[in-house]
């Protein structure tokens, strides 16, 4: 979050933040409870996000919750983007290997430059 951040203040652009879901809708059984809709999503994303408004008051954030697989979502995005930040848990191996299948296939596919951004507590 803090590179997304710190380059939608330096470029002085609004931050569109993403969140994707996707998978079957369970709407029966005792798993139906933990069936995660729009709304639910949404509240995740803002919670990801609490903060970060503080720290950069000038920097405009939109939120996108789409049901859509990551990959597709961002590549979307990323046409109306001048750049897209992905996450990386940096799991040891090779560098290419350190992303996942939604990492690659933002790289691959994207409209606009894509920086891997690797958490706090990675290797590398």
């Amino acid at each position: 979050m803090a590179f997304a951040f710190d380059a939608a203040a330096r470029r002085r652009v609004p931050l569109v933040a993403v969140r994707a879901w996707h998978g079957r809708m369970i709407t029966a059984g005792p798993a139906a409870a933990l069936r995660l809709d729009a709304a639910d999503e949404q509240q995740i994303l803002t919670e990801r996000l609490a903060g970060w408004a503080d720290k950069y008051p000038e920097v405009p954030v939109r939120t996108v919750v789409v049901r859509a697989r990551t990959a597709r979502a961002l590549v979307e995005e990323s046409a109306r983007a001048q750049l897209v930040v992905v996450g990386s848990r940096g799991w040891s191996g090779p560098a290419g290997s350190s992303l996942g299948s939604a990492g690659r296939a933002v790289l691959l596919q994207a409209h606009c430059p894509v920086a891997v951004v690797r958490g706090p507590g990675t290797d590398g």
